[in-house]
Formats: structure tokens, sequence, C-alpha cells
């Protein structure tokens, strides 16, 4: 047996020893403060953030504050078409606004309002030539004096029956008594 207890006590030597018990108690004591300390710094990170709400809810000088993300938008794959501010297209909203607020003579006979590349077109229910010409000196005397750098090269009154009125804008348009 002397063999048996030698084989024995060689492999428990080479075996590492196991750690003492005042290690172990270390190990311990040094987890536990970590998780304490991790807990107190969870509760005051949380206090702080609700007393910050309190104070901007109790203060009258402060109203509360929501953020919110700005949406996503998808990537569009045709880029928008824009228009140019002071070309025709853009201007016929101004020119309906004028239709429908009376500030052209024989404004109850405007049907229609459009854009034909860069003159504006108002088609009428009128009949005599004069009224339209009146209609058309109107209205270009008030798209050459809105805006000196209007892109627009002239406007043209469509009549009933389908006739014309149109002249190239002019360079210079009088704008007294618009």
């Amino acid at each position: 047996m002397n063999q048996l207890e030698e084989a024995i006590a060689e492999v428990l030597a080479s075996a590492p020893a196991p750690p003492a018990l005042p290690a172990l108690q270390r190990r311990v004591r040094s987890r536990r403060r970590w998780r304490a300390l991790s807990t107190v710094a969870v509760i005051t990170v949380a206090l702080v953030g609700a007393l910050g709400i309190y104070a901007s809810i109790g203060s009258p000088r402060t109203a509360v504050r929501v953020e919110v993300p700005p949406a996503r938008v998808p990537p569009q794959t045709t880029p928008p078409t824009t228009l140019n501010p002071r070309g025709a297209a853009a201007n016929v909203p101004y020119v309906r606004q004028l239709v429908a607020e009376n500030k052209l003579p024989h404004a109850a006979a405007v049907t229609r309002v459009t854009a034909e590349g860069d003159l504006i077109v108002v088609f009428t229910t009128l009949s005599d030539r004069a009224s339209a010409e009146d209609l058309y000196e109107q209205l270009s005397r008030r798209v050459g004096c809105d805006d000196s750098y209007l892109f627009v090269k002239g406007v043209r009154v469509v009549l009933a029956d389908g006739a014309r009125i149109s002249r190239p804008r002019p360079g210079f348009v009088t704008c007294a008594g618009t």
C-alpha cells in the first residue's frame, strides 16, 4: 500500500492548490462591493432624471419638452420637379387669386388659368375682342408690375370661340394705377 499512497501523494502534489479561505473571502467581498456600487449608480441616474422631469414640470417658467425623432423619409427614386418661382407655372395661383378677388375686369368670364411653357393662359367665355383685350391689358400690367424679374414671356387670353390675344411682354410696364 505504500506504493499506492506514494502515487496518490505525487498526484496531489502536482495538482494546483485550491485557493485559501481568505483569498475566496476577498473575491466575494470585491464582487459584492461592485454589485452594490453599480446598483447605487443606477438608482442615482434614475433619481437625477426623475428630479429633472419634476423640476421642469413644477416650474411655471418652463414647459414640458418632448423630443420626437425626425420621421424617416424613404429615398426618392426620381428627383422632385421644382417650379421656377418666377416662371409662368408658379404664378398661375397668383392669377387665379386675382380672378377670385375680382381684381381683373371681366373676372366672372374666366373659366380656367393654366401655363403653357413661359406663357400664362387665361381661358374665358368672352365673345368680343374689346373685352378680351381689356382683360389682357390689366392682367399683363398686374403680372408685369408684381415682380420685375418675372420670367414670364407673356400672357394669352383665349376667347370663347378659340381666338387668342397674345403679345410678347414689353420690357417696360407703366405700373401707375394697377
